[in-house]
């Protein structure tokens, strides 16, 4: 079985990396790159490069310097990757107009590492979920290619690592809720992924009563549900707090999180003190043509007619599962900018769709009806489709010619992206055939980190050694899943019933 979670982590890793963009689009990519840049060469949160590259979204700090609008915790996990690409960018060969082009490529990798591990983490939970291990490696694959989780490994946006923290979180009360094999650990893992999340973003702290009631009506006694609901509610606090006191050492108030309260165009935004109506919101996330999460992950039709057998068979999880989506949901169709700013469809939404999948479980069970199957074979080849064009377009040169926002920054309903996308992605395909491909400027065409750094006159033998890791990774990881798939359709765990 351990065979097949390093087959998935390589094949998905590899693909993320060999498919990844390699540049920013986004002012908030840009802020979060600045702050873990910061955070290496100076040890400190400032962005004074956000003054120095006229891109700054976020305010003023009690030092004077400009600070970004986002939490710490996703920039420290960046750290290591921004440092590993300081290293490759002083590697012979590479030009010195092309550093900070590795830079930006080595710390968007990250977002490739932890959507890796993430599809790892679901065929983990679903497979103590009762799925079969092959079924779950199978749907796994769903949750990587077929979802948006896909293009947003090629960005620098936060909802990837907030992901990985909420399916961990789960993970850990699956472990807490199960008979006889619960404890405080898991307990305190929750907590910690939670609290993580919040300090990122802190609409994330909405997580947090909707698993303290999944451990209020887990399996046990009075006292020892009790006992875990504090437990979570006290590790929360701990959270909130040290949240607080950043704020007030960054800013000087701890309810500023940096935050300037506008964006696009200057249009002013206070989240929920200018909301959006609950129904306006609500018809954007789930129905309109640019961001409904229905469209853009169509596996998630499937995984919602599996929460109702997931509540009865386990309902802490049906709880966490449906309890976070559902919250989500309203709290980002409220949201004064529900739409996610320039994005690739609901991108706020993303963090909680690991979860709403995890409702495929009981449907993909072993002696079940095999028409779910089928349903998600089909659902997953639209999905595919679907995705396809973002990842090898940049979303960002559809949304920016015009049609995303009206003259207000308003968002228009009635934008297409999916159509947009595959008429930008079959422009580009066109152009390549035509041996076109190095021809535009460096963020345009096919959105590939090896086409950007052939259109920025790197060296072929440079970009061939950077493709050979993933490459050699793909390699590794279909020999490893050739071993395990000797294994997979017939190894079990010894308590994966969801009963």
């Amino acid at each position: 079985m351990k065979h097949s979670y390093a087959a998935l982590f390589l094949i998905t890793l590899s693909v993320f990396l060999l498919t990844s963009s390699g540049h920013l689009d986004f002012t908030d990519e840009y802020m979060i790159f600045f702050q873990a840049e910061s955070l290496v060469l100076n040890q400190s949160p400032a962005v004074p490069q956000a003054r120095q590259h006229d891109i700054w979204y976020g305010t003023e700090g009690v030092d004077g310097e400009p600070h970004a609008g986002f939490g710490l915790t996703h920039p420290l996990v960046i750290a290591p990757f921004y440092g590993l690409g300081k290293l490759i960018g002083y590697s012979p060969g590479i030009p010195v107009r092309s550093r900070d082009l590795i830079h930006y490529m080595a710390a968007i990798g990250s977002s490739s590492f932890f959507a890796a591990l993430l599809v790892c983490l679901f065929h983990l939970v679903l497979s103590r979920l009762g799925v079969s291990p092959r079924i779950s490696f199978t749907a796994s694959l769903v949750l990587a290619f077929a979802t948006p989780v896909w293009p947003y490994t090629g960005t620098l946006f936060s909802e990837i690592w907030t992901a990985l923290l909420l399916l961990t979180a789960l993970a850990a009360l699956e472990r807490e809720t199960r008979q006889e094999q619960g404890g405080i650990l898991p307990v305190v893992l929750c907590g910690v992924c939670l609290g993580l999340a919040l300090m990122t973003r802190p609409n994330h702290g909405a997580a947090f009563p909707v698993f303290g009631l999944a451990l209020l009506l887990g399996p046990g006694s009075t006292t020892r549900r009790a006992q875990r609901f504090l437990l979570l509610g006290a590790i929360g606090t701990v959270f909130l707090g040290t949240t607080m006191l950043l704020n007030y050492l960054e800013f000087g108030d701890p309810f500023q999180r940096g935050h300037p309260g506008w964006v696009e165009g200057g249009k002013i935004i206070s989240d929920f003190l200018i909301p959006t109506p609950l129904h306006l919101g609500l018809y954007g996330n789930l129905f309109s043509p640019g961001k409904s999460i229905l469209l853009l992950a169509p596996p998630l039709l499937l995984a919602l007619l599996g929460l109702r057998l997931l509540w009865r068979q386990r309902k802490p999880i049906a709880i966490a599962c449906g309890g976070c989506g559902l919250t989500y949901i309203l709290i980002v169709s409220r949201h004064s900018q529900w739409e996610a700013g320039y994005s690739w469809g609901p991108r706020y939404l993303l963090p909680v769709l690991p979860l709403l999948l995890v409702g495929l479980a009981p449907l993909l069970r072993k002696g079940e009806r095999t028409w779910p199957r089928r349903a998600l074979v089909f659902l997953c080849l639209i999905g595919v489709l679907v995705q396809l064009p973002a990842v090898f377009t940049s979303s960002f040169e559809v949304q920016s010619r015009g049609g995303y926002y009206d003259a207000n920054f308003d968002y228009m309903l009635n934008h297409n992206a999916v159509g947009e996308q595959w008429a930008l992605f079959l422009h580009y395909l066109g152009e390549t055939f035509q041996g076109r491909v190095l021809e535009g400027p460096l963020h345009r065409g096919l959105d590939l980190w090896s086409v950007m750094l052939l259109k920025d006159s790197v060296p072929v033998e440079v970009i061939l050694i950077l493709l050979a890791l993933p490459a050699a990774m793909l390699a590794g990881g279909l020999i490893l899943l050739r071993v395990s798939l000797k294994t997979l359709g017939n190894e079990k765990y010894g308590n994966t019933s969801l009963g």
